[in-house]
């Protein structure tokens, strides 16, 4: 997990429950009845969200399903909201490319660098 900066298995799953509990939407990505990521949204404001996603590391068996879903759900945020943005790793180069498949740019000129010196870059999509 390149995203979340957690010392130990307890902070990611105490991370994680916070995630799950601020967000206006959660879901669980499922392909034949495996669990594969799990899916959320926070409002910032009526027209603002922070999408995040954890998933396993993906196997290609899963990735037409995978890119499916997270383009309809996509579509779906780009009628809810005027803009979109959360920070990934500058480490995660799959991540980035799905992110840009998906209409993300990525900040790579302005990066975040965590307490714990992690690089983030921020990724955003506005309705034009």
């Amino acid at each position: 997990m390149f995203e979340i900066d957690a010392e130990n298995l307890m902070d990611v799953l105490h991370k994680f429950q916070n995630y799950y509990r601020v967000s206006k939407e959660t879901m669980f990505i499922e392909h034949n009845n495996e669990i594969i990521g799990i899916y959320g949204i926070r409002n910032v404001n009526d027209f603002t969200g922070i999408p995040w996603l954890l998933t396993i590391e993906m196997p290609v068996k899963y990735i037409n399903s995978f890119l499916r879903f997270s383009s309809d759900k996509m579509k779906a945020l780009q009628k809810e909201y005027m803009i979109l943005y959360n920070y990934t790793s500058e480490q995660n180069k799959v991540s980035h490319r799905w992110l840009r498949y998906l209409g993300f740019t990525i900040d790579e000129e302005n990066p975040l660098v965590t307490p714990n010196k992690k690089t983030l870059f921020k990724f955003e999509w506005r309705k034009e």
